[in-house]
């Protein structure tokens, strides 16, 4: 029994941290790595971690973020079950963003999980989760999807940050 327990322990004393890589997730400022929507072009600008507007424009930024696997060693299921924005969203505006898995042969979307800010004069972060292992980059594509609104050039939303995790 002692020799049983002492295998096991050794075993997962060795899989553990190798599992432990394969928890990483998927992180970006929002002002890295987006593809900007055209109809956006003129309206949005960056600044250290966050997209938001250009002075005296109003209306919809819209920028898009490639998901790609961060798991080391490569997992291609990951167990990823949380999507996460951190923004700013003084109240006026509004910060959204969406999760989608994408299908590599027909190009359908597919809403994982979405989220949208709640007024507040602090940055903060709104989470959604989603079942664990549905994010398989073997058979899917992932891309999120960020919106900053505003109507008036008096208030400035912004998302700052994106995590799946």
């Amino acid at each position: 029994m002692k020799r049983y327990l002492l295998t096991l322990v050794t075993i997962l004393a060795i899989l553990g941290p190798l599992t432990a890589f394969g928890q990483s997730g998927w992180t970006s400022p929002c002002s890295a790595g987006a593809t900007i929507d055209e109809t956006s072009t003129g309206l949005y600008q960056v600044n250290n971690s966050a997209l938001f507007f250009r002075a005296g424009a109003t209306g919809v930024v819209t920028a898009r973020y490639d998901v790609v696997n961060t798991a080391v060693p490569s997992v291609p299921v990951t167990p990823w079950a949380t999507f996460e924005l951190g923004y700013l969203d003084p109240t006026g505006g509004n910060v959204t963003a969406t999760l989608f898995q994408v299908d590599p042969c027909t190009g359908k979307t597919i809403p994982i999980c979405a989220v949208a800010s709640i007024a507040n004069t602090r940055p903060a972060c709104v989470v959604c989760t989603f079942p664990a292992n549905t994010v398989n980059f073997l058979t899917k594509l992932y891309f999120v999807q960020v919106n900053v609104n505003r109507a008036t050039t008096n208030i400035n939303p912004q998302a700052l940050t994106l995590r799946i995790f």
